[in-house]
């Protein structure tokens, strides 16, 4: 039965109904989602993972790296990146709820032994759970990769201390961008900095002089020689990030002028108590724009 409502899903997934079947599975989702792990784990025999631990361990690490290696390869075979093709490896490298059904078909039908299936189970159950563990050591392995394979490429953040009476803008996300042509088009020299590789080649191929680095690290404003810049703005949709950056800046340069997109009106306040910075609260902007709109609206 498990089985086939899993196909009779994926069929009902192409079709024109699927939303209104979404929308009567949403609230029972969580539900079904407990229902389906308890009886799980209620089939599970513990005195397995006592009996056998080192085979255990080594059959989830044998299965998720032979998995990973796999995934890997196709990852690279499509032409992918090889920190994007890492971290998708160590992402989908366990096993999935497809296992467990199929395992438990094959031993309520006398297909598989019950001790090589209990073994199975166990096995794919722990690949299950460990996973939340692995998603931050997968990003973090994929941010790694990515920063080293461009720590040669002349727009890596390193590359910029050689920057002279520009404007640094740091993220540069579709408001860093705007300010960016904005700011070229009236003549002045722009330095941006951002850490999604992606928002840096699309401001390259743009002839755009954006470098690849983590905003939020010394190291990144350091490079940016804020000592000879003209201004200093900063655009990072993370209102978190963004103070430690102002506060960063500010203990290396106590005269340079800073810029900040405040995120509200809390953080408009926290920003007028530092020397030469200068807060504009989107929201605040946003609302009085679109009143303006509206009262000049023929």
């Amino acid at each position: 039965m498990a089985l086939g409502a899993f196909i009779a899903g994926l069929l009902l997934a192409d079709t024109e109904y699927r939303h209104e079947i979404s929308a009567l599975i949403i609230p029972f989702k969580s539900m079904l989602l407990g229902i389906f792990f308890l009886s799980f784990g209620m089939g599970i025999n513990l005195h397995f993972i006592a009996e056998k631990p080192f085979w255990l361990i080594a059959s989830v690490i044998g299965l998720m790296g032979i998995k990973a290696c796999v995934i890997f390869s196709l990852c690279k075979l499509w032409k992918l990146s090889t920190a994007v093709s890492a971290e998708s490896a160590i992402l989908l490298s366990q096993a999935g709820e497809f296992g467990l059904l199929v395992v438990g078909g094959a031993l309520s039908v006398g297909l598989m032994e019950e001790n090589v299936g209990q073994f199975m189970l166990i096995t794919v159950g722990v690949t299950m759970m460990i996973t939340p563990l692995i998603a931050p050591i997968a990003r973090h392995i994929g941010r790694v990769i990515e920063s080293k394979s461009h720590d040669t490429k002349n727009y890596h953040a390193n590359n910029a201390d050689e920057a002279r009476e520009h404007i640094v803008i740091f993220g540069f996300g579709r408001v860093g961008k705007a300010m960016g042509d904005y700011l070229s088009h009236e003549g002045f020299k722009i330095v941006g900095f951002d850490n999604n590789i992606e928002c840096v080649n699309q401001a390259r191929s743009n002839s755009m002089p954006v470098y690849l680095g983590d905003t939020s690290k010394i190291s990144t404003i350091k490079a940016a020689n804020l000592d000879d810049a003209l201004c200093a703005v900063i655009t990072l949709d993370d209102a978190k990030a963004t103070k430690k950056i102002v506060h960063s800046i500010r203990e290396m340069n106590q005269a340079i002028r800073i810029v900040v997109r405040a995120h509200n009106l809390d953080d408009l306040k926290e920003f007028e108590h530092y020397d030469n910075v200068k807060a504009i609260a989107e929201d605040l902007l946003i609302s009085s724009n679109l009143s303006e709109k509206v009262l000049n609206f023929d």
